[in-house]
């Protein structure tokens, strides 16, 4: 194949990708779900307590998901990319090599 080169370099990005992915769930998303925890631990109380819960669950944290969501969108893509590209290989090189015996069994 002639672009067999990519399949590795996608690899090393789909990697990093997925490291970006848990950074955000491990460094993001879990000192968030344990701010709410020590909040409605009792660490806060009253009703701006409860609002501040409100918008974190509601708002802040769906933000979130959807950030994740979309860096594993990215590497999905990045996949599918990659796989479009080794089977328009394939198929190129294959008609290459038709091209090739064609002429052959003509000259």
């Amino acid at each position: 194949m002639l672009f067999s080169f990519i399949a590795d370099a996608v690899d090393n990005v789909i990697d990093q990708i997925t490291g970006q992915l848990k950074s955000v769930a491990d460094d993001v998303e879990s000192p968030i779900n344990s701010l709410v925890g020590v909040i409605t631990g009792g660490a806060w109380e009253g009703d701006d307590a409860t609002a501040m819960v409100e918008e974190i669950t509601t708002v802040v944290l769906p933000m979130v998901a959807e950030l994740i969501a979309a860096i594993a969108g990215i590497s999905t893509g990045v996949g599918n990319a990659a796989q479009l590209v080794q089977d328009t290989d394939a198929k190129a090189e294959g008609l290459v090599g038709d091209l090739v015996n064609t002429f052959g069994s003509i000259f």
